[in-house]
């Protein structure tokens, strides 16, 4: 029988899919420069796979824990929390490529260059101690009392 998460996320698809192919032939049919339909086409293609992200964890072959990913979006798409492996997992449609960022991330990860890191009171307290308090701001009264006053020479 079929679930109704999955006929939810099919009829979304699809939304999103008609919503894709809509732009594109509008863009064509378009009396655009080259620039601003260049412009206009890359707008579309970006807006199409962010839309996309959100649905890779219900597709078969996701790469990670289904139940235990987390969704980012920035500068990596999840975070998968498996029982033997964190995983990192970015989303590419189309012809996308990693962003510079997301290429150093890749990078870190595969040179095994990721640490923990846990944060706890004692650095709350440590900030804290660090951070002179501001001055209250003078209130109208005083404000308008000192620039009526005359210079004095």
């Amino acid at each position: 029988m079929v679930n109704v998460t999955t006929v939810i996320l099919f009829v979304l698809m699809l939304f999103f899919l008609a919503m894709y192919l809509n732009e594109r032939r509008d863009l064509k049919q378009a009396n655009l420069s080259g620039k601003v339909l260049q412009s206009k086409y890359q707008s579309t293609t970006v807006k199409h796979g962010k839309n996309w992200e959100h649905f890779v964890p219900f597709m078969k072959h996701f790469p990670g824990d289904k139940n235990n990913s987390v969704f980012i979006g920035q500068p990596i798409d999840f975070i998968s929390f498996g029982e033997e492996e964190i995983t990192f997992i970015e989303v590419k449609t189309g012809n996308s490529q990693l962003s510079q960022k997301q290429k150093k991330i890749k990078d870190l990860v595969q040179r095994a260059k990721v640490k923990w890191r846990e944060v706890n009171d004692e650095i709350v307290e440590e900030v804290g101690e660090n951070i002179e308090p501001e001055k209250p701001p003078e209130s109208a009264e005083e404000t308008h009392e000192s620039n009526n006053k005359e210079p004095t020479t």
